[in-house]
């Protein structure tokens, strides 16, 4: 039949047209993700979460959708690459914060220590002052 090889052929350049898309949404993120700060990381995931669910509701049947394979690896690589700049970020903050806070131990005289004593009730907590 004409219908089927026209279905046939609308489902091909479907495809392929789909796949032009993964392929090239996967080049800009991976390009964009160099640099990134976190908060566009977060949003090219979405981004990428929404396109997934997109193509389900379009294209049903696509073989190149079926295993989303390259889809889930690119969200995998922006996640990936959100924890590691997470984990700068976090190291740049906790080394600022411990260079400006440079706190020194107090001195703690005998007469100060002999006023401690230590509770040995179960309830009522560690050290106490008479």
């Amino acid at each position: 039949r004409i219908t089927t090889g026209r279905g046939s052929s609308f489902r091909e350049s479907s495809e392929r047209y789909e796949r032009a898309l993964v392929t090239e949404l996967g080049n800009l993120l991976r390009k964009r993700a160099v640099g990134a700060t976190l908060v566009e990381l977060a949003r090219a995931s979405c981004l990428v979460a929404a396109f997934r669910s997109a193509l389900k509701i379009v294209h049903p049947s696509s073989s190149t959708r079926k295993s989303d394979k390259e889809l889930l690896a690119m969200d995998v690589d922006i996640i990936m690459t959100g924890l590691k700049v997470a984990q700068e970020e976090q190291l740049k903050a906790t080394s600022k914060y411990v260079n400006e806070c440079r706190k020194e131990p107090m001195e703690v005289s005998r007469s100060q220590m002999n006023s401690l004593r230590f509770n040995k009730s179960y309830g009522k907590g560690g050290i106490s002052e008479d």
